[in-house]
C-alpha cells in the first residue's frame, strides 16, 4: 500500500506526538480525519516496556522507552503511551497486552550458517546419518573411525556415500600429523566415497575423490584438495557441499522444506535476520524458490562462496565476473558481499604470531600468504570492487593478512582511504585475535568485527598452548568497543536448541567457563552486548535504515520476553527468552503455554524449554 504524504510525514512525528497527546487529535488531513487511521494496524502490543534500542552509541544507554507500539504492513506506525497507541485500533487488530513485559529488536545474528546446520539436525531424507566419533585420544579417535566405517561398508551398498563427523578439540591435529588421511579411509572403504569432517577441515578418500569430479564435471585443483592427503583447505565448501549438491541431487523441494523448517526454529528462539554465506549452488535454488514463494521465516543476509571450488578457470576468473552485488536483493533475501571463506583454521589450528612451543607452531595453517590460492581469489574481489563479508579470521596473523590483502586489493581498484572505509568490510570470530597493536589499523580501514561467543570454549586451551595472558585476545570485546571499532554478536552454532539464545550473550558479559572467570577485563555491560546482537549488527548487513531498532519507519521486527533483561541476574540471562516473535509484522513463533493467555493458537517451531537449562532439542 502507498502511503500519502500526509502519512509519512505524521509517521515520523508519531513518536513525539504519542508523548504529549493522544495520536487521533494530531495532525489532521483537511477532511478533519487522522491520516493513521485510514488503515489499522495488524498488530499493537501496549501495557509493556518496548525497549527501541535507538540509541546506538558505545554506552549503557537504551535510547527511547514506550509504552505500546503499532505495526502495519510490515511497518512500525507508532511508539508510545498506551491511550496514543490503542486509538488507532481496528476490529481485525491484534492487541496484546504485555502486562509489564519487556520487548525487544527482534536479534540480528551475524554469522550462522543455519541452512548448512539443517540437514544434520532434521536429517536428510534417504541419506544416512553421518558416523560420529567423539574422543580425545588420538588411537581412539582413529579406532573409531576404522569400526564406524567398517560397520557401514558392511551395511550399506558399493558407490553409496558414508560420512563420518568428528568431535575433538585435538582432532585437527591428528588429521594434520597424518593419522587420519586418504590412505585410512582408502583402506577401511575402498569401494564407497567417504567424506570425513571435524569443523572447517574435510578428508575425503579416493572413491569420494572420483564421485565428487564426476558430478561437477571438472577435477580438483591442487590448491582445492592435496592429492596424497585428501585434506581439502576448501574444506568447509567441501563438506557442505556433498550432503546438499551430490547428495540431494534433484530433490529441491524436499531441500526447501527442510532449511524451512530450520529457519522457523531460529525464529523461536528470537532471531529475525541472520547472515551466512551460500558455498552450495543448490542451496542458492532452495532460497531462490523460498523468496519467489514469500516463504522465508526470517531474514537473510548472504555473503557469495559458491564460486570457489569446481570452477575449470578457478576461483579467481569466477569472481573477477561478478562485480559488487551488496546490498542487492528484497526486504527478506539480500546480498553483503563476497568471501573466500578463511584465511586460517578454527582452533587449535589458528594462524598466529604469538611465540610457542615448537609442536604447537608446527599445526597452526596460514591460508592467505602470497601466491596461495585464497588471497589471489580475495585480490579479485577487491580489484572489482567486492564487499569482503563473512570471513572466518582465527588468529592474529591471519588478520594481519587480511588486513595486507584489503590494502593491496583496494589500491589495485583505485580506492581512496574514505572509499574503503564506506566498503565496511568484516571479519568474524575474534577466536584469538585481534591483538591490541592491530586495532588502530582496523579502525583506519573501517573494518567491522563479528565476535562469536562460542570460541570462550578454547579459553582454557588458549592458556595452555601459548599463556594465559592471550586469553585476553578471544573476544576482546570490551577494547574493541572502547577502541571505536564497530563490533557485533555471532552464535555460529546450532548449539542455540540446547543453550538458549541469550546464553550467548551471558558469555560477553560474564566471560565465565567450567566456573571461571577468563580475562575478566574483557567484560561488557549487558546493555553493550544486547546493542552487539540488535543495533549494531543491522549495519553490518547493510541494512542500519530499516532493522537493528524499534523506531517509526522502521521494519516491525521485535521479541517479547518472558522475563526482563536487566533485571534477571547475571548468570540468569541465559533463562531469557521470547514468547514471541515477530518478522515484518507477522508472528513466527508463539509460546504455546502463553498463546491460551492471549486467546490465540500457538504459532511456529515449539523448543521445550525449562527455567534452569532454557532449551531442549525435540
Amino acid at each position: 500500500m502507498t502511503r500519502s504524504p500526509h502519512l509519512v510525514r505524521l509517521s515520523v512525528l508519531v513518536l513525539a506526538i504519542a508523548a504529549v497527546a493522544p495520536l487521533r487529535g494530531a495532525g489532521q488531513d483537511r477532511a478533519g480525519l487522522n491520516p493513521l487511521l485510514l488503515a489499522y494496524p495488524e498488530i499493537i502490543v501496549y501495557n509493556g516496556r518496548i525497549v527501541s534500542m535507538d540509541d546506538k552509541t558505545p554506552t549503557t544507554k537504551v535510547g527511547t522507552v514506550a509504552q505500546a507500539m503499532a505495526v502495519r504492513n510490515g511497518t512500525i506506525i507508532a511508539l508510545g503511551t498506551n491511550d496514543a497507541v490503542l486509538s488507532l485500533k481496528g476490529d481485525k487488530t491484534i492487541a496484546i497486552d504485555l502486562k509489564g513485559r519487556t520487548v525487544l529488536p527482534g536479534l540480528i545474528d551475524a554469522h550462522s550458517h543455519f541452512h548448512d546446520y539443517a540437514g544434520a539436525h532434521w536429517g536428510l531424507p534417504g541419506v544416512p546419518p553421518p558416523v560420529v566419533v567423539r574422543s580425545e585420544d588420538p588411537e581412539m579417535l582413529i579406532k573409531g573411525v576404522r569400526d564406524g566405517v567398517g560397520e557401514r561398508v558392511k551395511k550399506q551398498a558399493p558407490g553409496s556415500w558414508i560420512q563420518v563427523s568428528l568431535l575433538s578439540k585435538r582432532g585437527m591435529a591428528t588429521i594434520r600429523e597424518g593419522q587420519l588421511q586418504r590412505k585410512l579411509l582408502d583402506e577401511i572403504a575402498p569401494n564407497n566415497p567417504v567424506l570425513m569432517q571435524l569443523r572447517t577441515t574435510s578428508v575425503i578418500n579416493s572413491a569420494a575423490k572420483k564421485a565428487v569430479e564426476t558430478f561437477f564435471h571438472g577435477t580438483f585443483a591442487e590448491e582445492d584438495l592435496d592429492p596424497e592427503t585428501g585434506i581439502s583447505d576448501f574444506g568447509t565448501e567441501l563438506g557442505r557441499s556433498i550432503p546438499v549438491d551430490v547428495l540431494m541431487a534433484g530433490r529441491t523441494k524436499e531441500l526447501v522444506e527442510i532449511v524451512r523448517k530450520e529457519l522457523e526454529e531460529e525464529a523461536a528462539y528470537g532471531v529475525t535476520t541472520y547472515s551466512s554465506h551460500i558455498a552450495s549452488p543448490h542451496h542458492m535454488s532452495v532460497f531462490g524458490e523460498l523468496a519467489r514463494r514469500h516463504a522465508l521465516p526470517v531474514r537473510f543476509a548472504w555473503t557469495h562462496r559458491s564460486g570457489i571450488m569446481f570452477n575449470a578457470e578457478g576461483g579467481s576468473a569466477f569472481y573477477s565476473r561478478i562485480g559488487d552485488m551488496s546490498g542487492v536483493g528484497d526486504d527478506f533475501f539480500w546480498n553483503i558481499g563476497s568471501t573466500v571463506g578463511n584465511l586460517d583454521k578454527a582452533y587449535p589450528l589458528p594462524c598466529t604470531t604469538i611465540p610457542a612451543r615448537p609442536e604447537i607452531k608446527k599445526r597452526e595453517v596460514c591460508l592467505g600468504e602470497p601466491g596461495m590460492a585464497k588471497r589471489e581469489i580475495m585480490l579479485t574481489m577487491l580489484k572489482t570492487g567486492q564487499r569482503i563479508s563473512g570471513t572466518h579470521i582465527a588468529g592474529d596473523r591471519a588478520m594481519d593478512t587480511f588486513m595486507d590483502i584489503i590494502e593491496e586489493g583496494s589500491k589495485l581498484a583505485g580506492l581512496s582511504p574514505a572509499e574503503i572505509r564506506a566498503k565496511h568490510h568484516v571479519i568474524d570470530h575474534c577466536a584469538l585475535s585481534p591483538r591490541p597493536e592491530q586495532y588502530d589499523r582496523l579502525k583506519r580501514l573501517g573494518i567491522t568485527m563479528s565476535c562469536g561467543a562460542k570460541y570462550m570454549r578454547d579459553a582454557a586451551d588458549v592458556a595452555v598452548d601459548y599463556g594465559e595472558k592471550y586469553v585476553s585476545w578471544v573476544l576482546p570485546v570490551k577494547s574493541l568497543v572502547e577502541a571505536g571499532i564497530p563490533t557485533v554478536w555471532e552464535m555460529d552454532s546450532h548449539d542455540v536448541a540446547d543453550d538458549g539464545t541469550f546464553s550467548f550473550l551471558q558469555t560477553y558479559v560474564t566471560r565465565v567457563l567450567d566456573g571461571k572467570v577468563w580475562a575478566p577485563e574483557q567484560r561488557v555491560d549487558r546493555t553493550i552486548a544486547l546493542k552487539m546482537a540488535t543495533s549494531w549488527p543491522a549495519d553490518y548487513v547493510l541494512r542500519g535504515d530499516q532493522l537493528g531498532t524499534l523506531e517509526v519507519g522502521k521494519k516491525g521486527d521485535f521479541i517479547i520476553l518472558n522475563k526482563d533483561y536487566w533485571q534477571v541476574p547475571e548468570q540468569q540471562i541465559r533463562t531469557v527468552r521470547p514468547l514471541m516473535t515477530v518478522v515484518d509484522g507477522h508472528v513466527r513463533f508463539l509460546d504455546a503455554k502463553w498463546a491460551p493467555e492471549l486467546g490465540l493458537q500457538p504459532v511456529g517451531f515449539q523448543p521445550q524449554w525449562d527455567a534452569d537449562a532454557p532449551a531442549k532439542k525435540k
